[in-house]
């Protein structure tokens, strides 16, 4: 959300959002006793390289520094936006299962099909929430992109490129996993690691977001998995007929994954998480790693700016700030699409935001 520039949308105008947000979805810190022994490893690891340890993941002008993410587990539940905003008024609510909305007819018609068959609802207002991909694939097939000079719809698509160290998992590791279980649930996924690579033009553009998981070919049963994910990524991409990342597009992507593996691989090899690490599965050459995570990178989840907020329809904005699409006032977006630059954070939260600060809108 920091790159939002129109009013109302500031990191300082969100704030009280973001605090509904995170009682909404019950967000919590961990407690010492909850982080597992291969994630205290690595944040032992993290901070015996030299990183800032901190508990700062959720706040809007964190740092560099390694961490336990918040999580929104409640009773053993991870709590969603359904559980959160849909059941408390479920009984107000319409909902139609198994219906996809088709297109959209000038102004507020929406044709969708059901099982039952084709289905037609006219609305004062329409929101879409269909996210960076399904928002705006529904509006480029309702007609509506350049014929309405909306040139940005589909434009501008970004998401956070990474790239995968895995390693098999050793008898010291499956042990004190083992005994970790016994009195505690066991996470996968806990710490984060923010890096700020030698290129970096804020506070990091790095994250590095270790697991473990089950793998029956491991000698141990268990695999250490290290991806390493920009997310400040200056690559663009498109949805339209088909869904063009164009991840690396940018050289200056590619070569803040190479520091951040490199960076990587001093905080892997330290004493504190070097015994739970056996024998390299996944990772790129240490001499030449470019061509390998040009092939071999994936994704971060977290695709949004495809259809983005901004004054102007002629430098790609589709909404304005009250999220309405440029001359179509009775149509407003709330999902990751209008993000104009997505965050250097899982997106989760920050669209979470996008729906309490559209809904402040629309009561006003």
């Amino acid at each position: 959300m920091r790159g939002a520039h129109s009013a109302g949308w500031s990191s300082h105008d969100l704030e009280p959002a973001f605090e509904r947000a995170r009682a909404a979805m019950r967000l919590r810190h961990y407690e010492m006793d909850e982080i597992q022994p291969f994630q205290a490893a690595f944040l032992d690891a993290s901070g015996a390289t030299g990183h800032r340890l901190a508990d700062d993941l959720d706040e809007l002008d964190g740092v560099a520094g390694a961490g336990c993410s918040p999580v929104n587990i409640a009773g053993g539940v991870r709590w969603n936006t359904a559980f959160a905003y849909i059941d408390p008024v479920r009984d107000r609510l319409r909902i139609l299962d198994r219906t996809e909305v088709e297109r959209i007819e000038l102004p507020t018609r929406i044709h969708a099909r059901s099982p039952g068959g084709p289905v037609e609802i006219d609305a004062e207002e329409i929101v879409l929430a269909g996210g960076a991909y399904g928002t705006p694939e529904l509006l480029l097939r309702s007609g509506i992109g350049a014929a309405h000079d909306l040139p940005g719809v589909g434009r501008g698509l970004q998401e956070h490129a990474a790239i995968q160290l895995e390693f098999d998992g050793t008898a010291e590791l499956a042990a004190r996993l083992a005994a970790f279980a016994e009195h505690r649930w066991l996470p996968e996924e806990q710490a984060i690691l923010k890096l700020a690579s030698p290129g970096c033009d804020g506070p990091y553009d790095l994250h590095v977001y270790p697991w473990i998981e089950r793998d029956a070919t491991s000698p141990h049963t268990w695999k250490c998995v290290f991806p390493v994910a920009l997310v400040a990524s200056r690559s663009r991409g498109a949805v339209g007929s088909r869904i063009d990342h164009r991840y690396l597009s940018d050289p200056s992507d590619l070569q803040a994954l190479v520091d951040g593996v490199a960076a990587v691989r001093e905080t892997i090899a330290h004493p504190s998480l070097a015994p739970l690490l056996g024998a390299p599965r996944a990772a790129p050459p240490e001499d030449d790693p470019h061509a390998y995570i040009r092939e071999h990178h994936a994704h971060y989840w977290h695709p949004g700016a495809s259809c983005p907020m901004g004054p102007d329809p002629a430098q790609g904005a589709v909404v304005d700030e009250h999220a309405r699409l440029h001359g179509l006032p009775s149509i407003r977006i709330a999902d990751a699409s209008i993000f104009p630059t997505i965050p250097r954070a899982t997106t989760a939260m920050p669209t979470t935001v996008v729906g309490e600060r559209v809904a402040e809108l629309m009561s006003l």
